[in-house]
């Protein structure tokens, strides 16, 4: 198959670079006459409450004009109704092989329209059990294109199989193999394109101006001694080595995702190709369910990861400009909205849109010790607009 690549419009730019990694294990853009590949193959259920088909050209459907997100091709699905059980409509990205004490980033760009809460769950599981290993719940898709991802640490990848029935009712089971479901959950169209699984210890990067941000998508902490060692970075703007000025983590709290910040002596610009590596001597240590350390106890190297060209707008989270979903806290006794002033109101929802609660006065955070455990959908309503996010209780 031959790889394709290709960037994106303002605020998106340079993820394909990515694709070309020789640590990519797995890319499908549902381009015409290519299979998915290095590894792995795709399929999805007939579903109860779905119609599901690949887009081969920009087209018009429902009236909705439907541009791709990159070449010619991507995954189409449109919704009637919500979903009894999360794996009724569902697409399934499978037969991805794995190492022990690795990392990986499962990665798909997405988009949905003419529908309310459209979201999906992204999941990791094995075959055998059908046990899953994480996943994001009510993750909600935007109008426009964007990013969305999955973190997944594998420890013991021979107690991960694949499942193949060879002779009659006789199963043969395969290790070393694990599986990203996508189950799409309330009506409305949805729209897939240039889905990848990346071998890699970092969840998101992103730069502009003259900063790197990294994301690790698990809490860090600091080695001693406390400094970050600045020498165990290395960063090259097109091609070119640039000097790292400073290293700093944010110091943003348990609820916050971590973020490690690369100030670098040169400005990033748009169509820039940044790439950004670290020889595991960073002094920073994975806490809590993140990965296993090495014997020194810093985070293990990454390498040859390609920076992302978006806005950094707030030191809880990085935002595209046209991204409209809000930041949440939650400690499963409370919530609070990060880094949006001027609330007015708020209404909680379920998964399958039917309306919990409405909070019609400004607030710092939101009581939801009574709520049962479950995914939902919050949407802020503000004096310059409304925002909407998700949350796990």
């Amino acid at each position: 198959m031959k790889m394709k690549t290709f960037t994106i419009a303002l605020g998106m730019l340079l993820c394909s670079a990515a694709l070309t990694a020789q640590d990519t294990v797995f890319y499908y853009g549902w381009e015409p006459g290519t299979e998915p590949g290095p590894i792995g193959n795709i399929w999805n259920n007939t579903g109860t409450t779905w119609t599901h088909q690949t887009i081969v050209s920009d087209t018009t459907i429902n009236g909705e004009v439907v541009t791709t997100h990159n070449g010619t091709g991507c995954f189409y699905a449109n919704v009637s109704a919500a979903t009894s059980q999360h794996w009724d409509n569902q697409g399934v990205f499978e037969s991805i092989e794995v190492e022990d004490s690795s990392s990986y980033r499962f990665t798909m760009w997405a988009r949905a329209v003419q529908g309310t809460l459209t979201a999906v769950d992204i999941t990791c599981g094995q075959y055998t059990t059908w046990a899953e290993l994480t996943r994001k719940a009510a993750v909600l898709f935007t109008e426009e294109w964007d990013r969305y991802f999955l973190q997944v640490y594998i420890k013991d990848a021979g107690a991960l199989q694949l499942h193949a029935i060879v002779d009659g009712e006789d199963t043969t089971y395969i290790p070393n193999h694990i599986r990203f479901p996508v189950h799409y959950w309330n009506a409305g169209m949805y729209f897939v394109d240039d889905v990848s699984v990346l071998k890699s210890t970092i969840a998101y990067a992103v730069g502009k101006g003259n900063t790197v941000t990294i994301n690790f998508g698990w809490k860090l902490d600091w080695y001693d001694p406390p400094e970050l060692n600045i020498d165990a970075f290395t960063v090259t703007v097109n091609g070119s080595p640039v000097t790292i000025e400073s290293v700093a983590m944010r110091d943003l709290g348990d609820l916050v995702e971590p973020w490690v910040d690369l100030t670098l002596d040169a400005n990033i610009l748009e169509g820039d190709v940044v790439r950004v590596s670290c020889d595991g001597t960073s002094n920073l240590t994975y806490t809590g369910l993140g990965p296993i350390t090495d014997d020194i106890g810093s985070v293990a190297a990454f390498t040859d990861e390609v920076v992302e060209y978006g806005e950094i707008v707030s030191p809880v989270g990085i935002r595209d400009a046209n991204y409209s979903n809000v930041n949440i806290a939650s400690d499963g006794m409370n919530l609070r909205i990060m880094d949006i002033t001027g609330i007015q109101s708020a209404s909680i929802y379920s998964i399958s849109g039917q309306l919990i609660r409405n909070i019609d006065k400004a607030f710092d955070a939101i009581a939801i010790d009574d709520l049962t455990r479950g995914a939902y959908i919050i949407k802020v309503e503000t004096g310059s607009g409304t925002y909407t996010g998700k949350f796990i209780k």
